[in-house]
This record gives structure tokens, sequence and C-alpha cells, in this order.
């Protein structure tokens, strides 16, 4: 008999640290999220073709990144499984806004700092910056989360 556990040289991460799971492709749809060219993207059109000379069903998807919104494509095998993000979304309560960052707290009373989206979105950020400004209303952000990327995507007085 042979072991071979000796020569498994397997990685150790943080519990829950799979930043993408599997889903066949032929149940993709619309509006669903999915990694097309490494990027997590949301998919804004999709046409499956005939099954071809292999039999295969060919996908062909269009996405807009979650975070840039620059638009992907991509084509893939239907009965294939393809990848897609987990993707979280986190509620917070902004506490300050500075040079850039800004300081929020959950919902278990924790205490983040997130950097805000960059100049081209420049009246989200003095809007957002406006309202966490008014000391008589409470100010949240929501902040999407996936591939290790965080940003903030709206916010609400």
């Amino acid at each position: 008999k042979h072991r071979m556990s000796h020569d498994n040289d397997f990685q150790q991460g943080d519990a829950g640290a799979n930043l993408t799971f599997p889903k066949n492709g032929g149940a993709i749809r619309k509006g669903d999220n999915m990694i097309i060219k490494g990027h997590p993207c949301k998919v804004t059109s999709l046409t499956v073709s005939k099954t071809g000379k292999h039999g295969h069903a060919k996908g062909h998807v269009f996405g807009n990144d979650i975070f840039t919104g620059k638009k992907y494509e991509d084509v893939f095998p239907c009965s294939h499984n393809v990848d897609c993000p987990f993707v979280k979304k986190i509620e917070g309560e902004v506490i300050d806004i500075e040079e850039g960052l800004c300081t929020y707290m959950d919902e278990e009373d924790e205490t983040f700092e997130i950097q805000l989206p960059d100049s081209d979105d420049d009246s989200f950020v003095a809007r957002l910056k406006e309202a966490a400004e008014d000391d008589n209303k409470t100010c949240m952000i929501s902040i999407i989360d996936a591939m290790g990327t965080k940003k903030v995507v709206d916010y609400k007085e």
C-alpha cells in the first residue's frame, strides 16, 4: 500500500476564503454575477447557440464589472461550470469621512475604514459627504464585497 499523504501540500487558508463558486454554465441568467475574463461582473446579456458539432451549446455572455462598470464578454460551453463570485452586501453607519477615507460601523458595532470611489464619481462622494456631515441624520452606506475588493456603491440618510 502506498500512502501519499506526505506528498500533499495543502495551503492553510482562513475559513470562507473562497472567492468564487462553480455554477453550471447553462444555469447562468441575466442579472447573475459571473467571473468574465477574471473580473466579477453582473451579466447584462446572454445568448445560447445551438449544439455544435462537438455536442456543446455555447453561451455568449456580456457583463459589466461590478466595481468599475467596464464591459466584458466571453463565450463558454453551457455544459461546463463557470466561476461566479461570492458577492456580499454590507450596510454601515458613517462615522467620519476624511481625505477620501470613510470610517463606518457595521451591524456588529465594529468599526472599519474604506476608501471612497475615485474622482470619476465626484458628485456621489460630494453628496455622501454632505449627507454624512448633517448631524441631525444618520447616514448609512452600502458596500459590495467581492473577490477581496470592497466598494461603496450607495448611501441613504
